[in-house]
């Protein structure tokens, strides 16, 4: 195709990016909330994965979306550490501990 000198070509339109929890993805077509967690669970949700809206209660759009990105949660190792806490600082409350065996197995999905 040829362009004028000075004239710039359309670029073309990106697909409008929606990202959400796993549990609360929407559809870019429909908006409809979408419930990944069983793809996941079953370990079959990758980026380039071609997914179909199904909806929050099978009233999705039933279009295709792929997926493009996944972003992962950090997870923290902690030890017990003998004493008190330094002065002006609480313990934090409610605090869940993992055993190293277990985060090995989470690491390694």
């Amino acid at each position: 195709m040829n362009v004028l000198p000075g004239k710039r070509s359309p670029q073309p339109q990106r697909p409008k990016w929606v990202q959400g929890t796993i549990d609360r993805v929407q559809c870019p077509h429909c908006g409809r909330p979408n419930d990944f967690r069983e793809l996941d669970g079953q370990q079959l949700l990758d980026t380039g994965h071609k997914v179909i809206c199904r909806g929050d209660r099978g009233e999705g759009c039933g279009q295709v979306m792929e997926v493009v990105a996944i972003r992962t949660v950090k997870v923290l190792a902690v030890i017990p550490v003998r004493g008190s806490a330094p002065r002006g600082e609480a313990p934090a409350r409610d605090a869940r501990t993992i055993s190293p065996q277990q985060l090995q197995r989470y690491l390694k999905g």
